[in-house]
């Protein structure tokens, strides 16, 4: 797996996380 690949995957999990987050 490349770097961008990997900080790609981290962001969207994180963007999924903060829109449960503000929904709640």
């Amino acid at each position: 797996i490349s770097f961008n690949e990997l900080a790609k995957a981290t962001t969207e999990n994180f963007y999924s996380l903060f829109k449960l987050a503000a929904k709640g």
